[in-house]
């Protein structure tokens, strides 16, 4: 069957769906030879570049668009790797991590990896559709963000 005979090729959530293992496969791949899976580097990067020592848990989730749930789970390789460590926070029932010097150093390789399939996927893409394909994206995110936090105000009959 032709791909856009598909009966739901015009479905937003399948085709993001699809692009998006596709392009975690490769990630991931390129990430291998540090031990990060592209999931692991995005919660290692998120809490390298969060403001303050221990960033909470629940921030890093909420900047992630992660639930906690799925955080804690990209959370427990990294500290059994000893790639962060757990942190107490004021109010000891906050959970706060911070990357560990052995985090900072393995975040430094794959960032190298991670740059160059970035510039692999530019190039496969084209340079001008990959910056206009992650400019949709985003702003694609804010908008459905943004209609579901209006829609969550307003009180239902």
């Amino acid at each position: 069957m032709d791909e856009a005979q598909h009966p739901y090729y015009g479905c937003l959530c399948l085709a993001s769906r699809r692009l998006a293992r596709v392009v975690t496969q490769l990630y991931d791949e390129a990430l291998s030879e540090t031990g990060l899976k592209i999931t692991q580097f995005s919660v290692l990067t998120a809490l390298d570049q969060a403001p303050g020592e221990a960033p909470r848990l629940g921030a890093i989730a909420e900047a992630l668009d992660m639930e906690p749930s799925s955080l804690t789970r990209s959370l427990s390789p990294l500290l059994r790797r000893g790639l962060v460590e757990l942190a107490s926070g004021p109010d000891r029932r906050e959970r706060r991590a911070r990357v560990t010097h052995e985090g900072k150093r393995v975040l430094e390789q794959a960032h190298e990896r991670w740059q160059h399939i970035q510039a692999r996927l530019a190039e496969d893409i084209g340079e001008e559709d990959f910056h206009k394909l992650l400019a949709l994206l985003h702003q694609g995110r804010q908008r459905i963000a943004d209609r579901s936090a209006a829609h969550q105000e307003v009180p239902q009959p």
